[in-house]
């Protein structure tokens, strides 16, 4: 059975008895779906500073860094607490507030209220641990007494960066500080891969594996924990991506759009208009030009199984008749299904032209009472 190792990480803690200190250690951190305001587009090479606080306003910073190109493909997978002359310390069970800016912006939150707050709250689950806390959890008693840590020993996070070399056989690089790096054997990268669509190795499950060696870090007599991302083929996908098409103007057999048309401004799922037995799609094109500049269209992809376009039919003026859109009127800006209003089993639609002109860019809205064919 093949499976997909997302993120995987080893911690090892060691139990002992020794006086009270601080504790560093490395945390791992995500986030996905950035995108620019501007445009919508995923942010690429995009700088991350983490800054972290003990208290919700105010307060002191406990640690903060800047990670240079961190995010990628609106996606970022960093580890805090990694850079020795900039240490992670922090209690284990405590509420710390996080705060995030991305190239310089400011990035707030919503709290389960739904108001916006600067500064996202979460719970430690590594540091040192209080003698207080270890007698109401375990009984364990004794003045001074505390948890102490080699810290995390091993952490493979699959992203591009820290996969290299040749496929089936790549390098996969140890970001604990112990360099307790893999060698893969057989299983197959994908960087699209992942919870979050940071990379991710599928496994045979029967030879593939990833060799991390034997080095004295990996000897551990003592308690551990082990944390792992992994799905099986059988298993739901929770979040992330398992594969992707592009639907454009190669998709469409070429020299089909032109600059500016906005292909993709709005989208439709509306069902199977040619009986095939995959749903079609309604894909709006506002600015098209055919009949008068920015008039507007829309375009009914049939649609094959595996995400590409079998055929498609252009909605436009000349399809309601000649002479009924005019110049920047925006057809097809928004769509919508509204049923069968003719009674011919066939769904019908609605589509806005948002700059018609019964006054000045009053607007309009279009019942088309579709055929079969699209």
């Amino acid at each position: 059975m093949k499976k997909t190792l997302v993120f995987f990480f080893l911690m090892a803690l060691f139990f002992m008895i020794t006086e009270a200190s601080s504790m560093n250690v490395s945390l791992s951190d995500q986030g996905t779906g950035v995108k620019l305001v501007s445009d919508g587009q995923l942010v690429d090479n995009g700088n991350l500073t983490v800054s972290i606080y003990d208290n919700e306003t105010g307060g002191n910073l406990v640690y903060s860094e800047t990670f240079v190109n961190a995010i990628n493909r609106g996606a970022w997978n960093v580890m805090l607490g990694e850079n020795s002359s900039n240490p992670l310390d922090i209690d284990y069970g405590r509420i710390y507030y996080k705060d995030y800016s991305i190239n310089g912006v400011d990035v707030d939150f919503y709290d389960y209220l739904g108001n916006t707050v600067e500064r996202q709250f979460f719970y430690s689950p590594l540091g040192t641990i209080s003698p207080e806390y270890l007698s109401g959890m375990w009984g364990i008693g004794g003045v001074g007494s505390r948890v102490s840590a080699q810290g995390m020993v091993l952490s493979l996070s699959f992203n591009e960066q820290n996969v290299i070399g040749s496929p089936g056989s790549e390098t996969v690089l140890d970001s604990s500080g112990y360099n307790n790096h893999g060698s893969n054997n057989g299983a197959v990268y994908d960087s699209r891969g992942g919870f979050n669509g940071g990379g991710a190795f599928v496994f045979d499950g029967v030879d593939d594996y990833i060799d991390v060696g034997n080095s004295s870090s990996l000897n551990i007599t003592g308690n551990i924990t082990i944390s792992a991302w992994v799905r099986t083929d059988d298993a739901p996908v929770l979040g992330g991506v398992k594969d992707w098409v592009k639907i454009n103007d190669t998709s469409l057999g070429g020299g089909v759009l032109d600059a500016g048309d906005r292909f993709g401004k709005d989208l439709l799922n509306l069902y199977d208009f040619d009986n095939d037995e995959v749903v079609d799609l309604i894909v709006c094109a506002m600015k098209d030009d055919d009949g008068a500049t920015d008039s507007g269209a829309f375009y009914v992809l049939f649609m094959n199984q595996n995400g590409t376009v079998k055929n498609w039919t252009k909605i436009n003026d000349t399809s309601l008749g000649g002479g009924v859109l005019d110049a920047y009127d925006y057809f097809g800006i928004k769509l919508s299904d509204v049923g069968d209003f003719n009674n011919d089993s066939i769904k019908d639609l609605v589509v806005g032209a948002i700059k018609d002109d019964g006054a000045t860019n009053a607007g309009a809205v279009y019942i088309l009472f579709m055929n079969q064919n699209g």
